[in-house]
């Protein structure tokens, strides 16, 4: 009889083994889209709009090496200027603008700038000889060994009047990043994305700044939520919380996908975004992911690992592409003779497209300090007009990177 009870005792610890192995299965393909709905729904807004105003919105994008678009569009708009200028830049190097700016000053608009304070010294050489009306400041920090960035690329010009204009995108105001790297830079002239970024702005200027920002009350990660008819527009900040961020963001669409996930990234470190991506390749997702060469031998990066899972699972329908592509272009063209013999421009983008229904871009780069400590800023939208900019965009790295 003892032995009988062993006997049966044993079977059922099988069954239950087996049991348990099929349910963490279960979670390992589905548990990551459970957990990003769970995420999405516990993000809030912190201001919700419905408007009747369709929104227009002009993209750019300097794939053309060589070419100064943005600059020439960005000065055209300072000099229409009739009141004031905003700019938050990480990096700002373009003696053009500069001087633009300048002459807003001179105009008697109020300009205000802030950069990254790791940029100091050579800001401080670059504004040395600004108006003296011109307001410098400086974001970001080093405490305790965690560098914060001050990561935004928008500027504002006019707020709250009748000709406003928001200028945002993954473009660093700098020469050899408008005539090199392939950014984007949006123009909108929408009142409630301008309010979003004005908000943000003025808690720079104000010094809530990084992880400061938490301590608000006023202050949500997910800023805005327009709506305009059956188009959608979200504009987040960082940093964030476990659960209420960009990151969250990210996890929800990619987990989200029922078809189609595209990326363009530069720097991309955060090893659960990695872990969604491969899971939902081994779904069946058609994954196709085209990112820096620079950033791809970064040994925190998850490319290695995207490409070892590639293999191991053997998934036909993920591509993992280098921009190799832009700087064979480049280097064709070679226009500036103080160019390094083995330059290579950044592939500076920061977009996701999932079933080419929904695009998500901005400043913020895939890693823990994009998401949680930094200044960074991204719009998400089912808007189809934009989308099909991106896609555009993303169809002609596809093509100049995939046989290279």
């Amino acid at each position: 009889m003892r032995y009988k009870f062993k006997k049966w005792r044993l079977l059922v610890g099988v069954v239950l083994f087996i049991l348990a192995l099929f349910i963490l299965s279960l979670l390992s393909r589905w548990g990551a889209r459970l957990i990003g709905d769970w995420l999405t729904i516990k993000s809030k807004p912190a201001y919700s709009v419905v408007s009747p105003t369709p929104l227009e919105a002009d993209i750019l994008f300097n794939d053309e090496p060589g070419t100064e678009i943005f600059s020439e569009r960005i000065i055209k708009e300072l000099n229409s200027a009739k009141k004031s200028v905003e700019v938050a830049m990480y990096t700002f190097s373009s003696e053009k603008l500069k001087q633009a700016l300048y002459q807003a000053s001179d105009r008697g608009l109020k300009v205000t700038i802030i950069s990254d304070v790791s940029n100091h010294n050579s800001s401080s050489l670059f504004f040395a000889e600004a108006p003296a009306d011109l307001i410098w400041l400086e974001a970001g920090s080093n405490n305790g060994g965690r560098t914060t960035f001050m990561h935004h690329k928008f500027a504002i010009i006019d707020r709250g009047e009748s000709e406003q204009k928001l200028i945002f995108g993954s473009y660093n105001w700098t020469d050899l990043q408008e005539k090199y790297d392939p950014s984007f830079l949006m123009f909108s002239a929408n009142g409630d994305l301008i309010n979003s970024f004005g908000r943000e702005f003025e808690r720079l200027v104000n010094g809530d700044m990084g992880i400061k920002k938490l301590n608000s009350p006023n202050y949500h990660p997910w800023d805005l939520s327009l709506q305009i008819e059956e188009n959608n527009y979200e504009v987040w900040f960082s940093p964030g919380r476990l659960g209420d961020s960009v990151t969250a963001r990210l996890d929800s669409l990619i987990n989200s996908a029922t078809s189609t996930i595209d990326i363009m990234i530069w720097d991309f470190t955060d090893k659960d975004l990695a872990l969604d991506i491969v899971r939902q390749a081994r779904a069946g997702i058609k994954v196709r992911l085209i990112t820096d060469t620079w950033n791809f031998n970064n040994q925190n990066s998850v490319f290695r690992y995207l490409l070892s899972a590639k293999e191991r699972y053997s998934l036909d329908n993920f591509e993992l592409i280098l921009d190799k592509g832009n700087g064979l272009a480049v280097s064709q063209i070679k226009t500036d003779a103080d160019l390094e013999a083995d330059f290579d421009p950044f592939l500076h983008y920061h977009v996701l497209i999932v079933d080419d229904a929904q695009v998500l871009f901005g400043t913020n780069n895939w890693s823990r300090s994009g998401a949680y400590y930094n200044d960074e800023s991204i719009i998400v939208t089912n808007d189809q007009v934009i989308i099909s900019n991106f896609k555009e965009a993303f169809a002609k790295q596809y093509r100049n990177n995939k046989l290279q």
